[in-house]
């Protein structure tokens, strides 16, 4: 069963693109996976794909010990697939509604997307990007918040588990976000290190689902559904449901978001705007199924910091708390390695956000340094921490003996554990260029003419 607008319009593709042009601040949409919708003139889109349906549990789970009283579903998978799949078209709708209200963030869309016919009732991460740059060709530096995954149950036990993705556009083609960077410099030139802080993706453990929660999900659904006339007044109608629509495509605007959860709407295609709300209950609902839910608020927030490439101070913060509240959430859920990752965004956030000042790399640093304690072998984190002890020593002042000494030694502190990083060997052969002009002598120059020796060697450069 879809769930759909029921005042829904038969609208084509160019007019659908023309609404999505005009709402550029805050704006939503529900359609088909196969032909999504972009908002272009959004600082950022986030895109909330229907979790793909699968029948076994991921190998990794173990069984929490306590005694989950578990309803299965059904035997028929048929019956669990449709019964799973309306339950996760549910959960991103309400997720939708809650960026809205509960991120206190301004300037960008969100599209809940749903698969029609999918063999696999969802809506894959691949299939959703390639829609986007195909059909819609997004604009430079429009960004993407992308949050995808699959939902299982095997035996009694229904779990969810969830990818995290985040995109900036070049030209129409997605590409990964920036690393984070620091330009120091010399007489007769400028150097530029820098240290990747996102990855691909940030994949989640599974979290199971109880019929308790599959109920709650359900019942909170069906209420925000309802679109009144006034606030809180009148007479409601459903604004969604099981439609015949071919096109199935909805879009709204948003006129207006109260602190009490109530969210003013104009339906495209309908002739008046009405009210819905997305009270707290929901907002805790979604944090205890999906912790990942403040990772993604935080990011929505870093983004939209990031959409002029200048510092955003009073950003800090509010984004901060959204990244605290996940890892205060997950100390006991959630491997060692994705809480590493929330904390070198995080760190990278504060810095950018602060302006890249002395005092936002030593926050950052600590950050880090969290990562690497929760996450020793974390490679990214100990190429940011390299990053910032070359910020913190040489960037507006000459290094003492001590802090070279300490840079280096992070540096090659990673190339033992990992030789042939790309990362660390090319800041550390920007080092070595730095120490050739600061302190010139043999052994410096010897140390920057091995570097480019073994970067070439690898294939890093074709003249170092």
């Amino acid at each position: 069963m879809r769930f759909f607008l029921d005042i829904a319009r038969r609208l084509s593709l160019s007019m659908l693109i023309l609404i999505a042009s005009m709402y550029c601040c805050l704006a939503g949409g529900t359609v088909d996976c196969s032909t999504a919708i972009y908002f272009n003139r959004s600082r950022l889109n986030v895109m909330l794909g229907q979790y793909e349906f699968a029948g076994n549990t991921p190998p990794d789970f173990q069984v929490p010990d306590e005694d989950w009283d578990v309803e299965a579903i059904g035997d028929d998978f048929q019956k669990r697939m449709s019964r799973l799949t309306t339950t996760a078209q549910q959960l991103i709708w309400l997720l939708q509604l809650d960026l809205f209200i509960n991120s206190g963030f301004r300037g960008f869309s969100v599209a809940s997307l749903y698969a029609e016919g999918s063999e696999n009732g969802g809506c894959s991460a691949e299939e959703i990007l390639d829609t986007l740059v195909r059909r819609y060709h997004p604009s430079s530096q429009n960004k993407l918040a992308l949050l995808t995954g699959r939902i299982y149950q095997e035996g009694n036990i229904t779990l969810l588990q969830s990818d995290l993705r985040a995109f900036q556009f070049a030209n129409g083609i997605s590409r990964r976000l920036d690393a984070l960077t620091l330009p120091i410099n010399l007489s007769s030139r400028r150097l530029l290190f820098s240290a990747p802080f996102w990855n691909d993706k940030l994949v989640f453990p599974a979290r199971p689902l109880s019929t308790i929660d599959i109920s709650s999900i359900f019942e909170q659904f069906s209420r925000s559904i309802l679109i009144y006339p006034t606030k809180g007044g009148g007479k409601p109608k459903l604004i969604q449901r099981p439609i015949a629509d071919s096109r199935k495509r909805l879009v709204f605007s948003l006129e207006q978001i109260d602190p009490d959860g109530w969210m003013k709407i104009k339906i495209h295609g309908s002739e008046s705007s009405g009210w819905v709300k997305s009270d707290f209950r929901t907002h805790e609902t979604l944090r205890k199924l999906l912790p990942e839910a403040d990772v993604l608020s935080g990011l929505v927030g870093l983004l939209l910091s990031r959409s002029d490439g200048k510092a955003s101070p009073s950003m800090a913060e509010p984004i901060d708390k959204f990244f605290r509240s996940y890892l205060d959430n997950a100390e006991s859920t959630d491997p060692s390695s994705r809480r590493a990752a929330v904390e070198i965004i995080r760190g990278s956030s504060w810095i950018l956000n602060m302006g890249a000042t002395r005092a936002a790399w030593i926050a950052g640093r600590q950050y880090f340094m969290d990562a690497a304690n929760v996450d020793p072998g974390n490679i990214t984190a100990l190429n940011l921490i390299a990053l910032a002890d070359i910020s913190l020593c040489c960037s507006d002042r000459e290094p003492s003996d001590a802090e070279t000494q300490e840079v280096l030694q992070s540096l090659q502190g990673i190339l033992a554990r990992q030789p042939n990083d790309r990362n660390a060997l090319e800041n550390l052969q920007l080092f070595y260029e730095f120490l050739a002009e600061k302190t010139p002598s043999r052994e410096a120059q010897a140390n920057l003419d091995n570097i480019k020796v073994v970067r070439q060697t690898l294939g890093y450069c074709a003249k170092c």
